[in-house]
């Protein structure tokens, strides 16, 4: 409606004025309604409008935690099945792994087979030419020669077998049957270990002295070759002292004892893998 004095437009149900403070007695005159709100789309004016979504009530959640009526009721336990004494993922795995993890993988076959033939067969020239290196001056440069490639073929034949060996108990990480060769003082401790573990690993309690004994040999008359290869030398103008590998009967044959006790061990422990992870080589 609007005001009856001043004219301006009042909405229904003011008793009073806004712009001239009249009190209205009687409502006279139209009913003043506001337009509708169009909403026109910024991206396409030309649409039509939207209608307006009328009020909604809001949603109630529910509280939080399992649904009723689903699951199994309380107290249900299934009936006439048993898990068998012992089983679960926490038999799996070291002890200190946690009891949700299941089951390891497979532990991957490192070929050891494929370099024992070439490693014995290298071995054995060794055992030839130092038996030959007080004879003969070219069996010397031969055998250091040939004894360099040996000790390249070694190393690689050590850790594809210490891999093939973790699940037997050992003195030295992995990593150790490669360091443990260059480090002064400790090599003459560290390598025999690192085989002695490895052979032990893959061989049967009952028959660790398969291992035991060439392994000593082998040590022994390795250790030996340099001691036993001493040169004591005098002139009236010089003087020379020192120890040479081979210099001697007593180093060189100390020299082939160790090549041919290394093969057997080489052999031996090669066997005892492909005996425990029943691989048969082609």
């Amino acid at each position: 409606m609007t005001c009856p004095n001043c004219g301006t437009p009042i909405l229904s149900g003011v008793s009073t004025c806004r712009s001239c403070g009249i009190t209205l007695t009687q409502p006279s005159g139209s009913v003043y309604e506001a337009p509708p709100v169009t909403r026109v789309s910024p991206v396409m004016p030309n649409m039509p409008a939207m209608p307006s979504m009328p009020d909604m009530a809001p949603v109630t959640q529910p509280p939080h935690g399992p649904t009723p009526g689903y699951g199994p009721p309380p107290g249900y336990a299934p009936q006439g099945y048993a898990l068998p004494q012992g089983y679960g993922p926490q038999v799996y795995g070291p002890p200190a792994y946690p009891s949700g993890y299941g089951p390891p993988m497979p532990q991957r076959w490192h070929n050891v087979s494929e370099l024992r033939l070439l490693l014995i067969i290298l071995l054995g020239i060794d055992t030839v030419l130092a038996s030959l290196m007080m004879v003969s001056q070219p069996a010397s440069l031969g055998f250091f020669l040939l004894f360099i490639a040996t000790a390249v073929v070694l190393v690689i034949w050590l850790y594809r077998a210490r891999r093939n060996a973790l699940g037997g108990k050992h003195q030295f990480s992995p990593g150790w049957e490669i360091g443990g060769w260059f480090i002064p003082f400790a090599s003459c401790y560290i390598p025999v270990r690192v085989v002695l573990d490895i052979g032990w690993a893959g061989a049967p309690v009952g028959r660790r002295a398969t291992v035991t004994v060439p392994v000593a040999v082998w040590w022994t008359a390795w250790v030996l070759a340099l001691p036993t290869g001493f040169q004591k030398t005098s002139t009236d103008t010089s003087f020379y002292i020192g120890f040479s590998l081979g210099s001697t009967w007593a180093s060189a044959l100390c020299l082939a004892v160790a090549a041919a006790a290394l093969a057997v061990v080489v052999h031996r422990i090669t066997v005892d893998q492909e005996r425990a992870a029943g691989y048969r080589p082609r």
